[in-house]
């Protein structure tokens, strides 16, 4: 189990973001940045605010702002701080007449009457920026977790510049979550994303996961102000908006030295999104799209143009789902239940479906049942062998023509088995095959792959027909 402060030895000298050592060594970095702002002769401010009101900012404008906000219902921060601030406002406060007196920040220990708050739980938690229906259904709340960051994000782009930069970093698994941060900013804000960077944060296993989705990774997004509404009918578009999603990640994949499917699909899907909140409203199938819609079309909109920007031309919807979980699936082959969101969102298809189909199966990865996140195997030969050629055709046969018949066609070239396939179906084979081909060429998947390397071959014979 990994867990995520440095409760190993002192005297370990592993490597790994949780070490005493490397603890101290962030440290160091702090203090040498610290000595060095204040050398230059600059006072940084720090204030406690609600990010709802930021009374102490009346009248200011920034540049810049950058903020971290809350991700849904990952982390009770109201409950989780009464931990410690039951010792901390006594460790930070002076005693006066038997009454604690606080050296700093008093609002964070005592109320407006000057009363001593009891619980930070008792006192913050209505206000939390949250998901937790327990506690609005104890404090009698009405409200979302997207009317929640609605009201923050809409307050604190008051303080900003009209040429300024709002920058988010966000960390949510629920599609849910990302629907609100896009609601707050795209639909109620009127802003629109500008770049966004994938950011690697906590590893696989992780103890905040508790059987869910953990969170693997985030982004860095920047937002600017939209200039007025600026419609767009997205199905007339949609041949343009292919193209430029596809212009743009291309120069943005050079600058990325070791590239993969997932790497590649991150930086579609936000050049996707970046397209599509340059307008307001965006409408598709005469439909004017909400967040959830919008994020929808962003993931059709990536696919579309990540299979384009490789030259795949497929028909088989099964196929097609088939190389996109080759696309999301991890190093070892496998795909976690958010990555299946999008393939969902991708091909229209339910996981439900994907696994009738003999794409996917429920997979058990090892490691503490606390910590583990539900993952399904997706169904590729993982060797050149030929009994696992016929375990993953075992799966697949007589679910899709394509897939049956290119998996026909891999044990012909290893057992030399009978290939029998209609002309539909050898038409349709050949295309998964060179699909496979031409994502392993455009350094999507791997080139050394087993199935690219026998679908690569495959494709190029004709003596089977």
């Amino acid at each position: 189990m990994t867990w995520n402060w440095g409760d190993v030895s002192p005297l370990a000298q592993t490597s790994g973001t949780g070490t005493f050592q490397k603890n101290l060594e962030k440290l160091v970095r702090v203090v040498s940045y610290l000595r060095e702002t204040l050398s230059q002769n600059i006072v940084p401010r720090i204030i406690l605010d609600d990010a709802t009101e930021l009374y102490k900012l009346e009248g200011e404008r920034f540049d810049v702002v950058v903020t971290d906000p809350p991700y849904a219902d990952d982390v009770p921060y109201a409950e989780l701080t009464d931990f410690y601030y039951v010792w901390l406002k006594r460790a930070l406060s002076n005693v006066e007449n038997g009454e604690l007196r606080p050296r700093f920040l008093p609002e964070a220990f005592f109320d407006e009457f000057g009363l001593e708050i009891p619980t930070q739980w008792q006192r913050f938690a209505p206000r939390e920026v949250s998901e937790n229906k327990g506690r609005w259904e104890h404090f009698g709340m009405r409200v979302t977790f997207a009317d929640l960051l609605s009201r923050a994000f809409s307050n604190v782009v008051r303080f900003l510049k009209e040429d300024g930069l709002l920058v988010v970093y966000y960390v949510a698994k629920k599609p849910e979550s990302w629907e609100a941060l896009v609601d707050a900013l795209w639909r109620r804000g009127g802003m629109t994303l500008t770049a966004a960077y994938p950011v690697v944060t906590e590893m696989e296993e992780n103890i905040v996961a508790r059987g869910k989705a953990s969170v693997l990774g985030g982004y860095v997004s920047a937002w600017r102000r939209r200039a007025g509404e600026r419609p767009l009918e997205l199905d007339a578009a949609w041949e343009a908006a292919v193209a430029e999603v596809a212009r743009r990640v291309e120069g943005r994949m050079k600058m990325v030295g070791r590239k993969n499917g997932a790497t590649a699909w991150v930086y579609y899907y936000m050049a996707a999104l970046e397209y599509l909140t340059a307008y307001f409203p965006v409408r598709m199938g005469g439909v004017e799209l909400d967040s959830g819609g919008l994020l929808r079309a962003a993931v059709s909109l990536a696919f579309d143009a990540l299979m384009r920007a490789a030259g795949v031309r497929l028909g088989d919807r099964a196929g097609y789902a088939y190389l996109a979980l080759r696309i999301l699936e991890s190093e070892r082959g496998y795909v976690d239940s958010d990555g299946l969101a999008h393939v969902e969102r991708m091909t229209g298809m339910t996981h439900v479906e994907l696994a009738r189909l003999g794409l996917i199966r429920e997979a058990e990865t090892g490691g503490p049942r606390v910590a583990k996140r539900k993952v399904f195997e997706v169904l590729a030969p993982r060797s050149d062998a030929v009994d696992e050629v016929r375990r993953v055709y075992t799966a697949q046969r007589g679910r899709s023509p394509a897939l049956d018949c290119l998996r026909q066609m891999q044990l012909s070239l290893l057992a030399k088995a009978p290939v029998s396939c209609t002309s539909e179906a050898r038409h349709e084979a050949l295309a998964l095959a060179r699909a496979l081909a031409e994502l392993a060429k455009a350094g999507v998947l791997d080139g050394d792959d087993p199935d690219v390397k026998l679908a690569r071959t495959a494709g190029g014979l004709e003596w089977w027909r």
